[in-house]
């Protein structure tokens, strides 16, 4: 029986939820707001991750795992032209 997944500590919402490509829209990608504070923590306020880990009441090997996935998802949405939806 695997673990409850516990709650991430978000220390502001966006002020944009969405994001749209210039021309046709070929999907969407939705990130999950766990993915965007741990993007904002360690993309833009320039934090390491034990630093953000810490902030967001994570381990630091779970916040590595969440940036993977946000990671990848931005790109998929940049190289095919996705839509990226931020939700709560």
């Amino acid at each position: 029986m695997s673990r409850p997944p516990c709650k991430k500590k978000i220390s502001s919402e966006p002020s944009v939820l969405s994001f749209t490509p210039k021309g046709k829209c070929t999907g969407c990608m939705n990130i999950s707001m766990a993915e965007y504070e741990a993007l904002k923590l360690v993309e833009v306020c320039k934090m390491d991750q034990k630093q953000a880990a810490k902030k967001m009441c994570i381990s630091q090997p779970t916040l590595s795992r969440v940036l993977t996935s946000a990671r990848k998802k931005l790109a998929t949405a940049l190289v095919l032209g996705n839509c990226i939806n931020i939700k709560r």
